[in-house]
């Protein structure tokens, strides 16, 4: 995590709201902040402004590329900010916004299902170990499509219990795209040799058991693991390719994180065409 995410980017010794924009049904807010003589930072405030009848939402892509979900003076109730440059062009970015959420909502809704959508509260794949060393190891299930092989493993270290799913590509190496869209999804390792293929080499990602409520008699985060590796046979390769209009979903939805977020440097203009900075 970031130094900035133990500041306060919603009160300051001063502040000025000094940009707005729309994109992708999401309504950004620049925000100035000054907490001291030289100690100036700027928060990008977006608050989703509808509900899409799919699988994902505008929230869960802006999770993905860093926002976090907050209490907001600024829009009310809840937003989802983060820091940005002084050379931030909220306009610009809005538009990138509303491009790459495009992408990501095709491309999220054949792998929500599969349980690859980030979406807040929720416990995300965790790597543990080398997702095959175990004390027991037990085959559930497996399936495939035309350009991945599935299989779904329980395990158990004795320490550690939880589901390793594994992905063979059926046609190695994995073509530059499928292979820049697995980097982004991301939370994927590789093992050089993997049992469930014949010691070829594999993707892979683990979900730890949680502790199960004793009053239940349904295991429910079993019937999700299996419900969402189900879900890969369909899903899973579709959502890594090109979007319909054949360009790449990972180099629209990379693009609003790379070229506008804190990561990269913007073009020194701000809303209207000047710098986001408060003189």
């Amino acid at each position: 995590m970031s130094d900035w995410m133990a500041r306060d980017l919603h009160s300051a010794l001063k502040v000025d709201r000094i940009g707005e924009a729309v994109g992708g049904g999401v309504r950004f807010l620049l925000v100035w902040l000054q907490y001291g003589k030289a100690d100036i930072a700027y928060g990008l405030h977006a608050n989703p402004q509808m509900f899409e009848m799919g699988l994902v939402q505008p929230a869960n892509y802006l999770e993905n590329l860093g926002f976090q979900v907050s209490d907001c003076a600024f829009l009310g109730s809840r937003c989802l900010v983060t820091e940005i440059k002084e050379t931030f062009d909220t306009a610009a970015f809005a538009a990138s916004f509303e491009r790459g959420w495009a992408a990501y909502r095709d491309a999220g809704n054949h792998l929500a299902p599969c349980g690859l959508v980030k979406r807040s509260g929720e416990i995300e794949y965790e790597a543990y170990g080398d997702g095959h060393t175990a004390a027991q190891t037990n085959k559930l299930k497996e399936s495939s499509d035309d350009i991945f092989s599935y299989v779904l493993t329980w395990i158990d270290t004795g320490n550690e219990k939880g589901w390793a799913f594994h992905y063979r590509p059926k046609h190695p190496p994995v073509s530059p795209e499928v292979g820049a869209a697995l980097a982004l999804i991301g939370g994927f390792n590789q093992l050089p040799e993997c049992p469930q293929f014949d010691f070829e080499p594999c993707y892979w990602r683990f979900v730890r058991k949680r502790d199960q409520d004793r009053r239940s008699i349904w295991d429910e985060q079993l019937g999700y693991v299996h419900t969402q590796f189900d879900a890969h046979s369909t899903r899973f390769s579709p959502g890594l390719q090109p979007s319909p209009d054949g360009s790449r979903r990972d180099d629209t939805v990379r693009n609003v994180a790379n070229q506008d977020l804190p990561t990269q440097s913007g073009d020194g203009t701000g809303v209207g065409g000047r710098k986001a900075h408060r003189a």
